[in-house]
């Protein structure tokens, strides 16, 4: 079904999704639901406050988020608010988000996932087409999300929306519109300064706005920082505070020059990850899980990571410069997950698995809403992201209170559905 629907990857041969495909939804109850709604909810109030700071002028917030974005791709459109993100969590008892992601690549699974599961897909796409989009603009450098964007068009026509996807490179001067912004503000520097004016001065109407902190890999960071916690204190209040720091993982910029922070990170490395934020010769250094270094997995690549850190480079490549973040290291519940076994089309199950929770939002006239999302599974690796080896589930939770709600999750075997294969996946 999800096949039929469009879902494919490039690389991979056809008739084969790029994930292993779980038998049943993954069933968020009662609980995790109100965690999960009630943190997506603080991170809108929490970006509204980082934007606030932004235009006022705050130097922690401005050296921060200004990191790797050119002078003219700053600080636009800071009188609008973000209206719509992906969190990536992982669940460790309750959800701890890793990262705020304002351009998310799941928006045509959760219409493949309705059809194939009965899951509901419609609050996403609902909440799109009450901004009258008309366009899907799409980064030039990214050309691995066409059949992705193509089921989101095809998906909104039954809206009545006549929605091109188009790269920014054929926007011009004439284009109106309201346009799903598939690129990073920051990532619009690949264009000319001409270009870039036309598409930040011009009149498409943009969802996300154009404020480059949203995709900024350091936007958690303020949260902790001596700096500016106060000031969100004072704008967020304790109990959102609170919220928030329960609810994110403790992360911080890693400064090359900062020998004894690269010390304690030397010292206690089982504890700590190390993320690149910027490469500005290697975008795709940022990407997914592409620059993203475990201190568990050896302690001689760890110190070879610390020592690109130092010097202000890509580990392995002393010629691509780049800056890097550390996060402390959040283990998250294991579950066991039954799914299709791609060789024998018989059900199997993955033991022990990670979880990655990725809830979509949506915040317009009608609020804050959890509208979509996904779960991956995999037990080779802490890097949860979408691939060979992860099992992909959406999520389902009972939308009002005439939903009948799906079988309850066990904190340890999800699905009722039987397994008589033990899946052991490898690299």
């Amino acid at each position: 079904m999800m096949l039929a629907e469009g879902v494919t990857f490039p690389g991979r041969p056809d008739g084969e999704l790029p994930w292993l495909a779980a038998l049943e939804p993954f069933t968020m109850d009662a609980p995790l639901v109100a965690a999960v709604t009630e943190l997506g909810s603080a991170v809108f109030a929490y970006v509204d406050a980082v934007q606030h700071l932004y235009r006022d002028g705050d130097p922690e917030v401005r050296t921060l988020l200004d990191a790797g974005t050119p002078p003219d791709l700053r600080g636009l459109e800071l009188d609008r608010p973000v209206q719509t993100f992906r969190l990536d969590c992982i669940t460790a008892g309750r959800p701890v988000v890793t990262e705020i992601e304002e351009v998310y690549g799941n928006a045509g699974k959760a219409h493949a996932m309705e059809a194939a599961y009965g899951v509901p897909a419609s609050g996403l796409y609902d909440a799109f087409a009450a901004q009258g989009v008309t366009h899907i603009l799409v980064d030039d450098q990214v050309t691995t999300y066409g059949p992705e964007l193509a089921i989101v068009a095809r998906r909104l026509a039954d809206h009545g929306a006549d929605v091109q996807v188009r790269p920014f490179s054929t926007v011009r001067a004439a284009t109106t519109g309201t346009a799903w912004r598939f690129c990073y503000t920051t990532d619009l520097a690949q264009y000319t300064p001409d270009h870039r004016r036309t598409l930040t001065r011009g009149r498409i109407n943009y969802v996300n706005p154009l404020f480059h902190g949203y995709g900024a890999k350091l936007l958690p960071a303020l949260l902790r920082h001596p700096a500016t916690e106060p000031a969100l204190t004072r704008l967020l209040g304790a109990v959102r505070m609170g919220v928030l720091r329960a609810g994110f993982a403790p992360c911080h910029a890693l400064d090359p020059a900062d020998t004894a922070g690269l010390d304690v990170l030397a010292a206690d490395r089982r504890g700590w990850v190390v993320k690149v934020t910027d490469s500005p010769h290697d975008r795709t250094a940022t990407w997914g899980s592409r620059g993203v270094y475990f201190g568990e997995h050896s302690a001689a690549s760890w110190r070879q990571v610390l020592a690109s850190v130092h010097v202000g480079h890509l580990p392995r490549r002393p010629h691509a410069p780049a800056q890097f973040m550390a996060a402390r290291l959040i283990d998250s519940d294991r579950f066991g997950v039954p799914f299709l076994h791609p060789d024998s089309q018989r059900a199997a199950l993955m033991p022990q698995a990670r979880i990655r929770l990725a809830p979509i939002f949506f915040r317009d006239s009608k609020g804050v809403r959890l509208v979509a999302g996904h779960a991956t599974f995999v037990n080779t690796s802490r890097k949860v992201h979408l691939g060979r080896p992860a099992v992909c589930a959406p999520l389902d939770w009972a939308r009002d209170t005439g939903s009948k709600p799906s079988p309850a999750v066990n904190n340890r075997v999800i699905g009722s559905a039987g397994a008589d294969t033990i899946w052991h996946a490898c690299h």
